[in-house]
Parts: C-alpha cells; structure tokens; sequence
C-alpha cells in the first residue's frame, strides 16, 4: 500500500532510506560494526539495484521518481530484508540489553573535559 502522497511515494529518496536501514542494521548485528553508507555497505552485500537508485538521485529531480512498479518492488525488497534482519537478529551475538553505559557515560565525561 502507498502513503497518500504519491510524490513522496514515488521518489527515489525514501527507496534509498528504506533499503538502507536493514542494511546497516543487518551489518551491524553481523559485524558489531556500525556503517550506515549505503554504497559502502552495497560494496560488501551486493544489491544490483542500489547502484541505479544512488545514480537516480545524484541525477537530479527529473530522474528521482519511481515507477509503480518501482515502488512495488522496492517494497518487496524491504520487507525480504526486513526479514534478513530478523533472522540476524536472532543469529547475532550482540548483547538483548546494552551493558556499556558507565563506560559511555565515563568516556563522554572525559571527552567534554578536554573542551572545556
């Protein structure tokens, strides 16, 4: 189903957003390393797709806007990867509950003394 505004829907932007946020997270939970580039991360779990939308939307306006059947299978692909990200959800060996928050808490104390 598309959101009622279809030019919002159908540009190329939120494609771009949609396949990267299970991207990255998937990378996250197999790595425990956090990178959120869409074209890095298409380097190490290659997407044929990804390139042309990155292309779509350095073109320009004229070049942004999505088919519906674009918009169609861009939903598909989110929701497979959304299952992706599941399933490494489950296989990751990230903790359920973070455990470093005094050490954050230390480290952001000492960063923001030294720029005082």
């Amino acid at each position: 189903m598309k959101p009622e505004n279809s030019q919002i829907a159908n540009n190329v932007s939120p494609a771009i957003k949609i396949q990267n946020m299970p991207g990255a997270r998937v990378h996250l939970m197999r790595t425990d390393e956090v990178e959120s580039n869409l074209v890095t991360l298409n380097e190490r779990y290659p997407l044929s797709y990804v390139p042309d939308l990155v292309a779509r939307k350095l073109a320009g306006p004229e070049q942004s806007t999505l088919t519906d059947a674009d918009f169609d299978f861009h939903r598909r692909e989110y929701e497979r990867l959304l299952a992706e990200l599941i399933g490494a959800s489950e296989r990751s060996s990230l903790p359920e509950v973070p455990s470093a928050k005094s050490a954050l808490d230390d480290l952001l104390v000492r960063l923001r003394g030294c720029h005082k």
